[in-house]
């Protein structure tokens, strides 16, 4: 669903190693870069003055990071989950390259507006769903985010329970009894960050994402995707 490479790979000035646990981009950092994630996972967050965070989202190999449109010091960090891979491009390069080139000037808008469609969905879990959906949505999305695999049950995740209870507004501990409770009605399984997805039915109903538009979009475009590589 995503956009991936686009006008930041094109302009692409260097790329960047960082290593698990280590920030991209840090709370106050001046931001002046916008990136492609090439390899690894990431997650953008937001720090309060005590410690406290809130993950605010992440970021998957093939999406673009666009901080085109923040200036001074920025409002939130970016930080790897695995050792990450990304190329960055100036967005004052960016800014200068995208004027009059109509098409990568909406892929960038599409890349953007997809992201604060997930955005919505992570405050409307924080604000309305369950703990068990919580856990099912996000598992779910990060899921169908990933398109298709060779065993489309099963994922590598990066995921410790402490992040996803950051990102849900959970505790470790709550997070830990609510994916053991989807375990035991066998929906899914969530040992050693693989999922496998024992009952993927039950699971959209477990997240409450039937009708979800979002995920739907998310299940057309892997479908489409696996129908494409079929034919190749």
């Amino acid at each position: 669903m995503l956009s991936a490479g686009g006008p930041v790979t094109a302009l692409r000035h260097h790329d960047r190693v960082v290593e698990a646990g280590e920030d991209l981009v840090r709370p106050g950092d001046p931001v002046d870069e916008s990136f492609t994630c090439l390899s690894g996972w990431l997650f953008t967050y937001y720090l309060l003055e005590d410690g406290r965070r809130q993950i605010l989202g992440f970021t998957l190999p093939g999406e673009v990071i666009s901080l085109i449109g923040e200036t001074g010091p920025a409002p939130f960090g970016l930080q790897a989950m695995t050792q990450v891979r990304v190329c960055a491009a100036s967005n004052a390069a960016l800014g200068r390259w995208l004027r009059g080139r109509c098409e990568e000037s909406q892929r960038l808008m599409l890349n953007v507006s997809q992201h604060a469609t997930l955005a919505y969905g992570l405050v409307t879990s924080l604000g309305r769903r369950t703990a068990r959906e919580r856990v099912a949505y996000l598992l779910l999305e990060l899921h169908m985010r990933l398109g298709t695999a060779s065993d489309g049950n099963v994922r590598s995740m990066p995921l410790t329970q402490s992040i996803i209870a950051d990102a849900l507004g959970l505790t470790a501990v709550h997070v830990n009894r609510t994916l053991a409770q989807l375990r035991e009605v066998g929906v899914v399984s969530y040992v050693n960050r693989r999922l496998h997805i024992v009952d993927g039915q039950r699971l959209w109903q477990e997240a409450g994402a039937e009708r979800d538009p979002l995920l739907t979009r998310l299940r057309n475009d892997t479908a489409a995707s696996a129908a494409k590589q079929k034919l190749i």
